[in-house]
């Protein structure tokens, strides 16, 4: 079982080499934005809380969790493990369609109350 472990981290340590030699370039450039894009939500979540929405801030804190996702997913592929840095492209997939359903059901939220208060103000016109 010992042999077997000690094999599978050579080919671990061939592959993540031979991954980083030929895809040097993208690897920086996916790494670098990525940690831009990861830094720039840190300063825009440490602002104001109490003018986020519930879904504005869930917005947020699920496109931080995604880039988080994405970037396991990829040191996952470097390292052989194609299985793994799959599934993680899925759950970043389906927090991306969740991070999407909240930000149009806040729009949606907005718009009732904005058609509330414009009821409520055609009704008091009315009732002078």
């Amino acid at each position: 079982m010992g042999r077997n472990l000690e094999l599978l981290a050579e080919d671990e340590e061939r592959t993540t080499i031979k991954t980083k030699e030929d895809f040097d370039a993208e690897l920086r450039f996916f790494e670098d934005g990525s940690e831009l894009f990861l830094k720039t939500f840190e300063v825009l979540s440490s602002g104001d809380y109490d003018k986020f929405t519930h879904s504005k801030d869930a917005t947020y804190r699920i496109s931080y969790r995604i880039f988080r996702i994405l970037r396991c997913s990829l040191n996952c592929s470097i390292q052989g493990y194609y299985d793994v840095g799959i599934a993680l492209l899925r759950i970043a997939f389906e927090n991306h369609l969740l991070m999407k359903y909240l930000s149009e059901n806040e729009q949606l939220r907005v718009l009732r109350e904005e058609l509330k208060q414009l009821i409520q103000q055609t009704s008091l016109g009315e009732t002078r």
